[in-house]
């Protein structure tokens, strides 16, 4: 609601109560959030017309792992002479087994784009990069320092503030980071 611009009269304290909860407490960009939303809103739940294009719900666009749709299916096809590989038709077939664990793994990409959209490493899509070359980040320094202090703290409180070993630490860290994809 924040980023929605619903909580308070003036959208600045929206956009800084959203770096709060989304670049500190998660270690997503606001911008990249704010990127991807706008995508979805602008074409919600409609596929993209090819599988090259990008003129589709960036939420949606989860092949090879879920299919929304037959049409969404065949159309990754054309990237492949018209067949599926054994992996994308063991996957579609047992999408339904998959649809949760693949919520586990994906706070990392979420993540991974996040920090690249908020450092200038790139983006995910030829839309969201095209949207930060004309407009960037809104609060460049505030989104990067407020993810650099999420890292540091999410570091100190997977190593147990020095005490864990490495095996505990990436543990704890993939418990920590894979748990929260599950509830988003």
């Amino acid at each position: 609601d924040f980023l929605h611009h619903q909580v308070f009269r003036k959208r600045k304290y929206g956009d800084w109560a959203g770096i709060f909860w989304g670049n500190l407490m998660q270690g997503y960009s606001v911008q990249w959030w704010k990127n991807k939303h706008n995508g979805h809103h602008a074409v919600p739940n409609l596929h993209s017309t090819s599988a090259l294009s990008q003129d589709g719900d960036p939420d949606i666009d989860t092949m090879p792992l879920l299919a929304w749709s037959l049409k969404q299916a065949q159309s990754y096809r054309e990237l492949n002479q018209g067949k599926d590989s054994p992996m994308v038709r063991f996957l579609i077939r047992n999408q339904a087994l998959f649809y949760f664990p693949i919520l586990l793994l994906a706070r990392l990409s979420w993540m991974n784009e996040s920090f690249k959209v908020s450092f200038g490493l790139g983006a995910a899509s030829e839309n969201a990069a095209q949207e930060m070359k004309l407009k960037g980040l809104q609060y460049p320094t505030l989104e990067r320092v407020c993810m650099i202090l999420h890292y540091v703290w999410a570091f100190a409180v997977s190593t147990g503030y020095g005490t864990f070993g490495v095996g505990k630490s990436i543990a704890f860290f993939m418990t920590m980071t894979c748990s929260c994809g599950w509830f988003l």
